[in-house]
């Protein structure tokens, strides 16, 4: 590159249009083959961030902090800092000696440079790409996510497991009550039928409803770190999917967008499972900061020394130390309820994908292995196909 600032210039001002060209033709490439939408988002955002980088050049020359752009157009005319004046022919052999300099320096036994068209800008792109690394089999390309690991994380969480097989244990019993009527609670026939019948959630009924939060005991939740980790994995996967999937998007616009409309919500009172803040929960100890899944688990506690003893700490506090004991309890509150919120955007965000992901394992599970494996060579003679006519393999 010329060491002329108005040549770095126009040569940023090239760039530019070449790097527009390229991008013209990266969106022609994802219309003519829509199963390279996501190489061509990540090659779009590969071009997206060489125009920011040139515009930032043009724009510091432009600025001319350091007054080489005014120099260089005053050299243009004659009017240089080391003579009077009336040199417009001196500057034009200085710039004729700048030219042999370079070619010399780049002679043919070296090569040409290269040239830095829209083509070349194309091809960056390309290289760029590594959607490749970025999916795993499951996933196929962003076409459906694999949340197996969240899966298991939230079958691992103790309190809402044993919540969930009491609850079916109350049901069982209701409905074995209808037909022996002296049925006790204890009986081993119902614990016999329980073993019998109950069955944990599966992978794709839990795709169904993982974003139904307030489905969800607010005993399991409250000052729960493994709740609060669970629901961490959950953003984090969500977050990461969309960014892979369409990277030109603003995740930080976004979940800015998320907060306001958080706040507004939790002003509002209107979050579905949060209308109520848990120190107004009958099962709510405030001494302890303890919320009970049933009356006789928060009597046993409450007969305890420990509490007795915290209870007569509470005593001591004045009105407005104790008030201070609720707002703890209402920002725990807030926080769980907005890391809920969150993982529900982005659910509503991906739900395309999250469909598209339960689909595909119900039609596995209603497949043979015949018909499976019939479906597997017919998709890889459709990628042969596509190979051959490809645009985006080889333009």
């Amino acid at each position: 590159m010329s060491s002329s600032v108005l040549e770095q210039l126009r040569s940023a001002h090239e760039d530019i249009e070449n790097i527009e060209k390229a991008m013209s033709m990266v969106l022609m490439d994802k219309h003519k083959n829509s199963k390279a939408a996501v190489s061509c988002e990540h090659a779009l955002k590969y071009l997206v961030e060489s125009t920011q980088l040139k515009c930032k050049t043009a724009i510091d020359i432009y600025q001319d902090k350091d007054g080489m752009r005014t120099d260089d157009i005053n050299a243009l005319a004659g009017q240089r800092a080391d003579k009077k004046g009336g040199d417009v022919w001196t500057s034009f052999y200085d710039k004729v000696k700048e030219v042999k300099d370079y070619h010399r320096r780049f002679s043919v036994n070296q090569g040409l440079p290269e040239l830095q068209n829209s083509e070349w800008f194309y091809q960056r792109a390309l290289e760029s790409d590594k959607t490749d690394s970025l999916f795993s089999g499951e996933e196929d390309y962003g076409k459906r996510v694999d949340m197996h690991e969240l899966f298991v994380t939230y079958l691992n969480l103790k309190k809402i497991s044993t919540l969930r097989r009491s609850n079916f244990r109350q049901a069982t019993f209701a409905r074995l009550k209808k037909k022996t009527v002296d049925l006790e609670p204890d009986d081993p026939e119902v614990d016999k039928t329980v073993e019998k019948e109950f069955h944990e959630l599966d992978y794709i009924e839990w795709l169904k409803t993982f974003d139904q939060f307030h489905e969800i005991n607010r005993y399991c939740k409250y000052r729960e770190k493994n709740y609060t980790e669970y629901l961490e994995g959950l953003i984090s996967y969500l977050r990461g999917f969309l960014l892979r999937t369409q990277p030109l998007i603003d995740a930080d616009k976004l979940e800015q967008q998320f907060e306001k409309e958080f706040e507004e919500r939790w002003n509002d009172k209107s979050i579905p499972g949060w209308q109520e803040p848990t120190h107004k929960d009958k099962m709510f100890c405030l001494p302890s900061n303890k919320l009970f899944n049933n009356g006789s688990s928060k009597k046993s506690h409450e007969s305890g020394k420990l509490y007795k003893k915290k209870l007569e700490e509470v005593q001591k506090l004045g009105l407005e130390e104790q008030k201070k004991l609720t707002e703890m309890v209402e920002d725990e509150d807030r926080r769980i309820a907005c890391l809920e919120s969150r993982a529900a955007k982005w659910h509503d965000l991906l739900s395309d994908a999250i469909n598209e992901t339960i689909q595909h394992l119900q039609k596995k599970q209603s497949q043979t292995v015949e018909e499976m494996e019939a479906e597997k060579e017919d998709s890889e003679d459709e990628e042969m196909e596509d190979d051959g006519a490809d645009v985006w393999i080889q333009r």
